[in-house]
């Protein structure tokens, strides 16, 4: 097949099963470790085994199968983190059938207890599980999405694998109970949702002693993990989500011209693989796929001579003002480095499209305007936050941790 010099291919090197059943392959996987502990409630201290797990999944199964469902049938959970969720899941696949999950990457396989911040009904939560599951690691999972719940997780189960955000990384080094608590036992951050910057993923290393790599994916729920950290070569740049996925075609395209560019070029990122979604309900045009067939991904970002990925913000995201381009992520991530700052939302001022800051200052800190402004003017000379800055208590986010920028935009 002829390749076209400006699209980047993920390796080809990959075996799969072509029989596969994933549901049969979970049961497989969970019968080799028997009495090992799957899942741990950190908030009820209640734990299931990985043979009552699988008991309960074929229980399970044998209950849909007497309801009929089966191959061809979608079935749906709206539900939060609890024991019953994972079986359920494992217990639908058995059947034949597809799940859908409704709002409401390792280093070796040794056993792990991976503490899972997310919620199931995302991709990058199930999919997490479920792999960590399939090799036999335990799941700590708490309903209390903050920093200090999940420190004591960390402290009481020796966890030392999280599947974790950036906010939520902030969140943690910037805890004022941070050093009350015992994270040696914390190796591994696996991190996806928005770009993460180097600096820190630095900060963070200093504050967690062990702590021995912070991994990075890119991912969309219509297709799950397209790009990670290139596991052959062991390489993990600062910044970068990695490298194309196996299967994977990638192009970044130019906003204005929607031609193909080349390393170190901001573009569009859209892509191609045997995994994508079958498609959006109601939409019979297709029209998330460009004249190509590849899937318009909607996130700004480039690759660099070793087609490493690097995310920059989300397209309908970025603020045009003055005739500069200005990402709100980048100046959010500049400015949350600053000890004083806990948590940044920017967003525009309406008409003017003017930058706006919402900061939420960091317990018993005082900073001003002006040195806000000060300190991002020696971080990004060419940036000015001209709509003005503002002080808040919180920010509004969505469900789970992503910051919500309509409602942010709602409190101009």
């Amino acid at each position: 097949m002829l390749r076209n010099p400006m699209y980047v291919y993920g390796s080809d090197d990959a075996a799969l099963l072509a029989h596969l059943h994933l549901g049969k392959h979970m049961l497989q996987m969970f019968a080799k470790y028997q009495d090992n502990v799957a899942l741990i409630d950190a908030d009820t201290n209640k734990k299931m085994t990985f043979s009552e797990l699988a008991q309960l999944s074929v229980d399970i199964a044998l209950s849909l199968k007497r309801l009929n469902v089966g191959v061809g049938d979608v079935v749906s959970i709206c539900c939060d983190k609890r024991m019953e969720f994972m079986p359920t899941v494992v217990g639908i696949l058995c059947t034949g059938a597809a799940f859908s999950a409704a709002d409401n990457s390792m280093l070796d396989d040794k056993h792990r207890i991976t503490l899972s911040t997310r919620e199931w009904y995302y991709s990058f939560g199930l999919y997490h599980s479920l792999s960590s599951l399939s090799r036999g690691f335990t799941i700590v999972f708490t309903l209390k999405n903050d920093a200090v719940s999940y420190l004591e997780a960390i402290e009481k189960y020796k966890v030392d694998t999280i599947q974790i955000v950036p906010t939520t990384i902030t969140d943690l080094v910037k805890c004022p109970d941070l050093d009350k608590y015992d994270v040696s036992s914390l190796q591994v951050m696996n991190c996806a949702s928005i770009p993460i910057s180097s600096e820190l993923v630095s900060v963070t290393k200093e504050r967690f002693q062990n702590l021995q790599c912070v991994t990075q994916i890119y991912g969309l729920t219509e297709s799950g993990c397209i790009i990670r950290e290139d596991v052959k070569s062991g390489i993990n740049k600062l910044g970068s989500v990695g490298v194309a996925c196996q299967g994977t075609v990638i192009k970044v395209v130019d906003l204005e011209t929607q031609k193909p560019v080349g390393p170190y070029k901001r573009g569009e990122i859209r892509f191609k693989c045997s995994y994508l979604m079958s498609g959006y309900i109601g939409d019979e045009e297709c029209a998330y796929l460009d004249e190509e067939g590849f899937y318009k991904s909607g996130d700004v970002g480039y690759y660099d001579d070793e087609k490493y990925f690097f995310i920059v913000d989300r397209i309908h995201e970025i603020i045009k003002y003055n005739g500069y381009t200005l990402s709100p992520s980048e100046i959010e991530n500049t400015l949350v480095k600053h000890p004083s700052i806990r948590e940044v939302g920017v967003t525009s001022l309406p008409f003017s499209e003017a930058p706006v800051a919402f900061i939420v200052r960091q317990t018993n800190c005082a900073i001003s305007e002006d040195q806000v402004a000060e300190y991002l003017s020696s971080k990004m000379p060419s940036v000015t936050i001209s709509g003005g800055i503002r002080f808040v208590d919180k920010l509004p986010r969505g469900a789970g941790t992503k910051l919500n920028r309509k409602a942010l935009r709602g409190m101009i």
